[in-house]
């Protein structure tokens, strides 16, 4: 069991055995046609509870499906608190879903606007289950991004017409190989563009040269060239720098 408690800019997460204080950052999801911040992405930036900070990647991978949905539940109440008005995202694993008390709590917080982010395909998503719970959250206007989608991933693949994406997030090492091939990334787009109902969102947009080879695409942006993850404070400071400058 893990109990939790918040902080000013995340929360203290306690198990038997230890603790963790999560920090919660936000890294805008970008729409450059409209000049607008359409989504904000909630990360955790984790430190061990000897006060160093823990690489994340390594430690959700070592942590259970509990641990990753009350993250998520702590993250919409945190945002709920702050009175946050741009849509969030929250990361999630697909297994989650099947969950329907999980689910249930997911839909008690509509206080903030949220979507879910797929992070990993780690069940059948053929599963009438999983598909029972994907109809309840579109009804209840919750959409579904499939996170770092990469072309040579069959699970992803697998799963595009088996659940209805909202947004396929395309992983940002495509952008990172590709960024001097602009017929391979519109082909790429063309592909799977069908099966994303709202659109396209390209990640890893880290320079200058990248934002000019994909500022003209259909496409929405993330990337360290808008704004690495921030904390709430720091975030609304970079607002209007981020809708001057850069989009």
């Amino acid at each position: 069991m893990y109990e939790y408690n918040y902080t000013d800019s995340g929360v203290i997460v306690r198990s038997d055995a230890s603790f963790v204080k999560l920090e919660f950052l936000f890294q805008p999801i970008i729409d450059l046609k409209h000049r607008q911040v359409r989504h904000l992405e909630i990360l955790s930036k984790v430190l061990s509870d000897s006060g160093e900070i823990c690489y994340n990647e390594t430690f959700f991978s070592e942590i259970d499906q509990e641990f990753i949905k009350m993250v998520a539940l702590a993250q919409i109440k945190f945002c709920s608190d702050l009175k946050v008005h741009i849509p969030i995202t929250v990361n999630i694993t697909l297994s989650c879903l099947k969950d329907r008390f999980f689910l249930q709590s997911l839909l008690n917080e509509r206080d903030v606007n949220f979507d879910i982010e797929i992070t990993d395909i780690d069940c059948d998503v053929n599963c009438g289950r999983l598909q029972s719970s994907i109809r309840l959250l579109k009804r209840s206007g919750v959409g579904l991004l499939l996170d770092d989608y990469y072309h040579k991933n069959n699970v992803a693949n697998i799963s595009l017409g088996f659940i209805d994406w909202d947004y396929i997030k395309i992983d940002k090492s495509f952008l990172h190989h590709n960024c001097d091939d602009i017929n391979t990334i519109n082909y790429l787009l063309r592909v799977i563009s069908p099966y994303a109902k709202k659109g396209i969102i390209l990640e890893g947009v880290e320079t200058s040269y990248q934002h000019d080879v994909v500022k003209n695409l259909n496409v929405l942006v993330q990337g360290y060239f808008y704004s690495p993850p921030v904390s709430w404070t720091q975030l609304k400071r970079k607002m209007n720098i981020l809708n001057k400058e850069h989009v």
